[in-house]
């Protein structure tokens, strides 16, 4: 079991540096058999899955991987932490979150946002497709060519418009003008 520990170890993320093209971690190690000392490992290398990363917060927990069995070759393979981890989820479930308490969960029962109470925002897109039906308890606002337009507004001023009463056979009333022939 010995060659185990030196291969696989945990620790607790101390610092992390995401400036290169690698992220690096300093670690603190609480080393087993001597009482208890903390040993600081610094800049070992974190490798994440392409297409997704993550900034993970001090205190962190580390799975380091030595290779040939060298501290000084450590590679972080996983994280967790504890305090922000979303619970029940169910078999076949999918979860990206952070340590504000921002979720989107992938479930049977479809794709759930919760920004707890921040913004979402999509930016640099050439168009946004809905093939579906939006439901919306707050106001939809349109900014097309830079003028801001509600659409609760445009739904009041439907509500109050009104044309008076149109006699059969060719009177047009007050409404819009007699389309010329």
């Amino acid at each position: 079991m010995d060659w185990l520990r030196k291969i696989l170890w945990f620790g607790r993320v101390a610092v992390m540096d995401d400036s290169g093209d690698y992220q690096r971690l300093q670690l603190v190690q609480r080393a087993s058999g001597n009482g208890g000392t903390e040993r600081v490992t610094d800049r070992v290398l974190r490798m994440v899955q392409f297409g997704f990363t993550s900034a993970p917060p001090n205190d962190a927990d580390v799975l380091v991987l030595n290779r040939n069995g060298e501290a000084a070759l450590g590679i972080a393979i996983a994280t967790a932490h504890r305090d922000s981890r979303p619970r029940d989820l169910k078999a076949g479930d999918s979860a990206i979150y952070d340590v504000r308490g921002r979720i989107i969960r992938l479930t049977a029962d479809g794709i759930e946002i919760d920004a707890a109470g921040g913004d979402v925002l999509v930016t640099n897109a050439a168009k946004v497709r809905c093939t579906c039906d939006v439901e919306t308890t707050g106001d939809v606002i349109s900014r097309a060519d830079g003028k801001a337009v509600s659409l609760n507004a445009l739904h009041d001023t439907f509500n109050l418009h009104n044309h008076p009463p149109v006699v059969a056979g060719g009177s047009w009333g007050s409404g819009p003008p007699k389309p010329q022939a």
